[in-house]
């Protein structure tokens, strides 16, 4: 069977993945090989600013073994792309060249558009269900470590699209900043996000009736892993999620880590992440939550493949 490789490369607010896909005519696509490094650049640009010496020091490190993993898989073709934890650092374009310079790797910063474009591309692509879901009132909730971007689509049509700068790293880290004394760190973050989530419902769902909720974001899959009991696929009732909204707040970041295997700095994520669904779903009706397992790698292939 004759086939192709190829690899994506997303540098990600708190992950820099790369993934190895076989691409044929006959099968499609097919992911043979996927690394996942644990690095906080969204903690820099959203706090500092900038991305510090030591972190741009890391990243071209992890890049430089994915360049070695991508010859040893003597891959055709690549992309790699960045987002907002590179755009929004104040040094971005010596960052760049620094990773072109020691690596060798063209990087494409993507605007908001663009990243959410490829998602909703890859949804279309890889969900059977997808255009069906969207003929009645659809919210597609797209949670990255920097902001959170709420398309709302009626009759297969994109109605409105919003970003609100509440993503899960820009809230943890925002609000270690002011401390969190003064009361229950749950109900402060719960605070600060509604009010982002009630202006967009008083502009945007007034007269909108939203029936589905389609999540997307680095952090679904292992929000799913919180309540193992509920054996959760594709699709999220409320019942389900209050429970796993409980179990979160109930849990320091710690105890997650330890009794779900999710890694620790993606554990002091999970609070932030299903505070704003939670916001979301208490100003809409939508009963389900569909949580398709398609990552941004999966994304960048579609794209390409198309």
């Amino acid at each position: 069977m004759q086939y192709s490789t190829f690899a994506a490369i997303d540098i990600g607010s708190y992950d820099v993945i790369l993934e190895i896909f076989e691409i044929s005519k006959k099968q499609g696509i097919r992911s043979v090989d996927k690394i996942c490094h644990r690095m906080e650049l969204g903690k820099d640009t959203y706090t500092l600013g900038k991305i510090r010496p030591e972190m741009e020091e890391e990243l071209c490190r992890v890049l430089a073994d994915f360049v070695r993993i991508m010859e040893g898989y003597r891959v055709d073709d690549y992309r790699a792309t960045a987002s907002s934890a590179i755009s929004e650092a104040s040094n971005s374009l010596y960052v760049l060249g620094k990773i072109h310079q020691l690596t060798g790797l063209s990087v494409t910063v993507l605007s908001n558009s663009e990243q959410r474009f490829l998602s909703y591309k890859a949804l279309a692509a890889m969900e059977d269900n997808f255009n069906k879901i969207i003929e009645k009132g659809t919210a597609i909730l797209d949670l990255d470590g920097g902001s959170f971007q709420i398309s709302l689509f009626d009759k297969n049509n994109l109605v409105v699209t919003e970003n609100i700068p509440i993503g899960a790293v820009r809230v943890r880290d925002y609000l270690a900043l002011i401390g969190h004394k003064s009361g229950r760190l749950d109900e402060i973050m719960a605070d600060y996000v509604d009010n982002d989530i009630v202006s967009f419902r008083n502009i945007y769902l007034k007269d909108k009736e939203i029936k589905n909720i389609i999540a997307v974001g680095e952090v679904v899959s292992s929000l799913k892993k919180i309540v193992p009991e509920l054996s959760i696929k594709d699709v999220i009732t409320r019942a389900q999620f209050d429970a796993m909204y409980k179990r979160v707040i109930s849990m320091p970041a710690q105890e997650l880590a330890e009794k779900y295997g999710i890694p620790y700095e993606r554990a002091t994520l999970m609070l932030p992440n299903i505070t704003i669904y939670q916001s979301f779903l208490n100003n809409c009706k939508a009963e389900e939550m569909y949580v398709p397992d398609v990552d941004f790698c999966e994304c960048i292939v579609a794209n390409y493949m198309d």
